[in-house]
């Protein structure tokens, strides 16, 4: 209408000039680019796979520390020395491990960083490993061992999150290359293919245009005539609604389909405006998009003044450049919509079937097998083409079972083709070393059987647990036997509770003889004791709190015992609260308590005897020693000169043994007075009783030339009177065993401490202490006397040279422990000694 050909076709001769260059000038770019975008590619793989081998390398570190770690913990259980060795070479994969990986962060500041933060983590779990088994004693579970196992699980826990922070970096930059790669690997080839096809495209129609310019445009002017009517032919014989309207939306033109809709408007269309029939806002809009040079498709158009859907199509008209008005094409899709919805639903349907058994069969971690008739494989998930691909490299699709495992049995396939579903709960794969649930599941089609799915659950991890388990259960029950307790455990979410069989031991029943229960268990307890303990049972599972109480109970053969019970709340992993409880048999331990009573009474009669004799050994022995020392004197002092020179040593010997003797029964009588005298505490400043100690020894350190220096003198309760004595005990034997080549040097020093933080095993590790050090550059002693040197008329030298009873350092001992404390001696020869005395605070 508005069409001439001839004028077009010399318009395109020199626009098709242009391109023919442009696209020559374009080659040559491509070919550069393409050289660019390849190496980018090759670029971005290395750097995928550079990474992988860190995430890989991290893994590896993960299993070693994991495996060493097991090892050890195998080793506390059995103590099997294997196992150690097992942990060691688990440590030297780690380390070769660790090499490599370092070499491979070194494009990576805040990996290596991330790296040095591991190594310190790894090193503190080797240090609390090593501690650990420095603490270790089979079949002795004591705190500062259970501590070491304690902190070892939290550093594995850190190394563990270490590990896990540098994998999810490592994942963050393993997800960015990735995707870089991805995108790289999908866009190079279709870009360059694109770009090839576009310009041999551009070409081969440049050249297929020219020639068909020059030689068919005089054959074109002769077929227009017969081209617009065949289109107007066409236009009539159309089964679509095809409208022509102008700029102003007016009709101009309408094949016979489209006067048939208008005609039921009015007749006289021409020159009326679209508007004034179809008075639609979304048509005008439409309209008005069009022309303004847009194209507007409508697959679903509803027309509420009809009440028919239409595929709508508005395409501009053009008179050369300009748009002088629009083509409104439609048709009647009613019947075909109806159609085309419920295929569209079914294909979506299948397809979102499809994509979904698709996506959980390649997406679960079971191994997945579908095998024909002639038992090939047909399909097989991702988990079991990694898993066969271990030791079966090609492609097993097509391939016969018996190709592939040779010794596969094929007898439950061969059921599973008759119709029958068949389960098999463990079975043991020796080609990948595992256990597995095994399924055989018939696929139907048409009521028949054409092939069967293998579903293969991995269960090894399940097994091992069961029988690790099996054997701590076992363990544990064994250890409730020969301990004598029983155990029990409440859930406060479900308000159940369960009794282990050994808690129906103790009370005379079979294991699980009846339901376990407060209540039942309450049935058993003695009735001089329900009232006492029924209350604290009920609020114990009631308000959540640690209890501990002893009661009787009469189990079912009617025997009485003593029990205690130990109750403690605890939250799981996940967050269930727990309480657990243990009843043991102290019935021997109160048989004992009686009798230690007993024995008390005994010894607190035997104990004023003993006061009575100390008594007499003050009093009445000492007396006939003065008078031997009374006579002997007068003798000497008046008959010294009628005295052999041997009757003169004699009586000198009689009046040293007399002054041996008097010395020994003070220092009897002292060190049995340590106990008997009552015992007033008292806040005392160390430094008062050092001074006071100072003054009584004022001449012998002024005659020996000795200085006592003194530090950090805190303030503790103690019996002042017993204080006092221990510490002028330890100055006169500083300065009783000093050396005659240097003027001793007393050093005594106090502070407040933490029994943590003291290397003594003997002091409690949550209370404070005042350490005391009295130490001095005399003779010392051998090593080997640290304990022995305590004992009452323990002599580590001869009486001759230096003076003494040996009763000394044992009333320091025993005034230590009235104070509830620890002393402890080190000495070495010819160096000095040092005593440290550990006081509780509380």
């Amino acid at each position: 209408m508005f069409y001439d050909p001839m004028k077009k076709i010399e318009t395109s001769l020199s626009q098709i000039k242009i391109v023919f260059i442009v696209t020559t000038i374009f080659l040559i770019v491509l070919s550069f680019f393409v050289f660019l975008q390849i190496k980018k590619l090759i670029d971005s793989s290395d750097w995928v796979n550079h990474t992988n081998q860190v995430t890989m390398s991290l893994q590896n570190i993960s299993s070693d520390v994991v495996e060493a770690e097991t090892n050890q913990r195998a080793f506390l259980l059995s103590g099997d020395s294997v196992l150690l060795k097992k942990r060691d070479a688990a440590f030297s994969l780690m380390a070769n491990e660790w090499n490599f990986l370092d070499s491979l962060l070194q494009d990576n500041p805040q990996q290596k960083e991330n790296l040095k933060t591991l190594q310190k983590s790894i090193d503190a779990k080797k240090v609390s490993m090593h501690k650990v088994l420095q603490d270790y004693r089979p079949m002795d579970m004591i705190p500062a061992f259970r501590d070491r196992i304690l902190d070892g699980v939290g550093i594995m826990d850190q190394v563990k999150m270490n590990i896990q922070k540098m994998g999810t970096v490592q994942s963050q930059i393993l997800e960015l290359r990735s995707q870089k790669y991805s995108r790289l690997s999908f866009l190079t080839p279709v870009f360059i293919i694109v770009l090839f096809l576009g310009a041999l495209l551009i070409l081969l129609v440049s050249y297929y245009r020219i020639n068909q310019a020059l030689h068919h445009s005089q054959y074109l002017q002769a077929k227009l005539e017969e081209e617009k009517t065949l289109a107007q032919t066409v236009l009539n014989s159309s089964p679509d609604n095809i409208i022509v309207l102008d700029k102003e939306l007016r009709y101009l033109i309408a094949n016979p389909q489209a006067e048939k809709l208008i005609f039921k408007y009015t007749k006289n269309y021409i020159g009326m405006k679209a508007t004034e029939l179809f008075p639609s806002t979304k048509t005008l809009s439409d309209m008005q998009k069009v022309l303004k040079g847009e194209s507007i498709y409508h697959n679903d158009y509803y027309s509420k003044v009809t009440g028919i859907h239409y595929e709508v199509i508005y395409t501009p008209l053009y008179k050369g450049s300009e748009i002088v008005g629009l083509i409104a094409r439609s048709r009647d899709i009613s019947e075909v919509l109806t159609t085309n919805i419920t295929l569209e639903k079914k294909n979506e349907e299948l397809e979102e079937r499809n994509t979904f058994v698709e996506t959980l069969i390649n997406s679960s971690v079971d191994l997945i097998m579908v095998v024909d008739e002639g038992m090939s494989y047909l399909k097989i998930n991702k988990k079991a083409e990694e898993s066969f691909g271990h030791f079966f490299p090609e492609s097993i699709i097509g391939k016969r079972i018996t190709e592939v495992s040779p010794n596969a049995s094929t007898a439950e396939i061969k059921r599973a083709f008759e119709g029958i579903t068949v389960y098999i709960n463990k079975f043991k794969s020796f080609a990948f070393n595992k256990y597995y649930e095994v399924s055989y599941i018939p696929l139907k089609k048409k009521e028949e059987v054409h092939a069967v799915m293998i579903i293969m659950h991995d269960i090894t991890e399940s097994i091992e647990i069961e029988e690790e388990i099996r054997a701590l259960n076992q363990t544990f029950n064994y250890a409730e036997q020969v301990s004598m307790f029983g155990s029990y455990r409440f859930n406060f979410a479900t308000k159940k509770i369960t009794f282990s069989d050994n808690l129906y031991r103790l009370l005379g029943c079979f294991p699980q003889e009846f339901e376990a229960s407060v209540q039942n268990l309450i049935k058993y307890v003695h009735a001089d004791d329900i009232q006492n303990t029924l209350n604290p049972i009920t609020e114990t599972f009631t308000l959540r709190h640690v209890s501990k109480r002893e009661y009787r109970i009469i189990r079912s053969d009617t025997k009485t015992i003593y029990v205690r019970e130990t109750a403690k709340t605890i939250t799981d992993d996940e967050g269930v609260k727990w309480m657990i409880g243990t009843l043991q048999d102290i019935t021997e331990e109160k048989h004992q308590e009686h009798n230690l009573s007993k024995t008390n009474e005994d010894l607190e009669k035997m104990n004023k005897e003993l006061q009575a004799f100390a008594y007499i050994s003050s009093h009445d022995l000492q007396e006939p020693l003065r008078k031997i020392q009374t006579f002997s004197t007068r003798i000497i002092e008046k008959e010294l000169d009628h005295l052999s020179d041997s009757a003169k040593d004699n009586f000198e010997r009689i009046q040293a043994a007399a002054l041996r003797m008097q010395t020994l029964i003070q220092d009897l009588l002292a060190y049995s007075s340590t106990n008997s005298d009552e015992r007033k505490f008292e806040y005392i400043n160390l430094g008062k009783i050092t001074d006071l100690v100072q003054d009584d020894l004022k001449d012998d350190l002024q005659q020996r030339n000795a200085t006592i220096e003194t530090n950090g003198m805190c303030e503790v309760k103690v019996i002042p009177f017993q204080f006092t004595q221990l510490l002028h005990n330890l100055i006169g034997n500083s300065l009783k065993f000093s050396t005659l080549d240097r003027a001793p040097h007393i050093i005594i020093s106090a502070e407040i401490i933490k029994g943590s933080e003291l290397n003594n095993i003997k002091v409690s590790a949550e209370m404070n202490y005042c350490h005391i050090t009295v130490s001095d550059n005399g003779i010392g002693f051998e090593p080997e006397y640290n304990e022995k040197i305590f004992e009452v008329f323990q002599r580590l030298h001869g009486k001759e040279k230096y003076k003494g009873t040996g009763i000394g350092l044992a009333i320091v001992k025993k005034i230590v422990d009235n104070h509830n404390g620890q002393i402890t001696a080190n000495g070495e020869v010819n160096k000095g000694a040092t005593f440290n005395i550990y006081i509780p605070l509380s």
